[in-house]
This record gives structure tokens, C-alpha cells and sequence, in this order.
């Protein structure tokens, strides 16, 4: 609550506090669902002056330096190996809580040579899985399954 307005400032080089919670391994789904609420909460705010409560206002759709959303930051902490060898519980529930709050972000390109939107990412994930032997690969591949899906529930 100390500062609601500067959940949605974007750092060149380093994006939103939404950003830097996705990367970071301690925060979870706690933190990130104070930080959409904060961002609801903005949004409902500004919603009675129709020049500043436009979609591209919502935390989930900004981008940083590289143009990734936060979902699709998450995406790729998803895939890391420390990420796939550990319970990772907690990442689809995050994932579902990114999506509901904006479902326009599953569209939003990246800046990249290919400008992949977040739902793109998440299909071709298995490139990004690093390989962990064939016993492996079934949870790679149900773990795409279930981002795309929980990706698709709310377009």
C-alpha cells in the first residue's frame, strides 16, 4: 500500500515491480495476487475518466526493454531446469491469476526477432526446457498442455 501508483512505472531496464516479482524464486502466488489486486485496484480508480482507463494501463500488459510481459517471464521461469526439477506448484495459479486479470497480455508480442505473444512462447516451450531425459518429457509436455489451456480459458 505504500506506493499503488508505482506498481504500473516501468524501469528501462528492468520493467514493473510485477516484472521483477515474476523473476524472482521467492515470490509467489501471495505476492503476485497483492500486486493484481493493487493493479484492480488502480484500474478501478481511474475506471470514471475513460482517457486514462484503457486496457493498456493494466501492469500485465506492460513490457520491459525486451518487450516480455510478465507472463512472459513467467513462461520461461516455468522451463528453467532448477524450476523443472523442483515442485513448482505454484506457477499455474499465477499464470491462471496473470491471464484472468488481463486476458489481452496472451496476445502482446515480445519485441523479438519473431515477436512471439506469451500463448506462442508457451507452445514452443519445450524448445526452451532444457532436455532432462525421456522420463521427463511427459511433464514437459503436460505442463504445456496446461499453460495453453488455462491461456485459452479466458479468450
Amino acid at each position: 500500500h505504500a506506493a499503488p501508483s508505482k506498481l504500473r512505472h516501468v524501469l528501462d531496464s528492468r520493467g514493473s515491480p510485477l516484472h521483477e516479482a515474476i523473476v524472482c524464486e521467492r515470490m509467489g502466488a501471495n505476492e503476485i495476487a497483492a500486486l493484481l489486486r493493487a493493479d484492480d485496484a488502480l484500474e478501478e480508480e481511474q475506471g470514471s475518466d475513460t482517457a486514462t482507463a484503457t486496457p493498456s494501463n493494466r501492469v500485465a500488459l506492460s513490457q520491459d526493454v525486451d518487450g516480455f510481459t510478465p507472463l512472459h517471464l513467467l513462461i520461461r521461469r516455468r522451463f528453467q531446469s532448477n524450476i523443472l526439477q523442483s515442485d513448482s506448484g505454484d506457477l499455474l495459479p499465477i499464470l491462471d491469476m496473470l491471464v484472468r486479470s488481463c486476458p489481452e497480455a496472451v496476445i502482446i508480442p515480445d519485441r523479438g526477432e519473431y515477436e512471439e505473444p506469451p500463448i506462442v512462447y508457451a507452445i514452443k516451450a519445450n524448445i526452451y526446457a532444457p532436455s532432462l531425459g525421456a522420463e521427463d518429457d511427459f511433464l514437459v509436455e503436460r505442463q504445456i498442455y496446461e499453460m495453453v489451456a488455462c491461456m485459452l480459458r479466458y479468450c
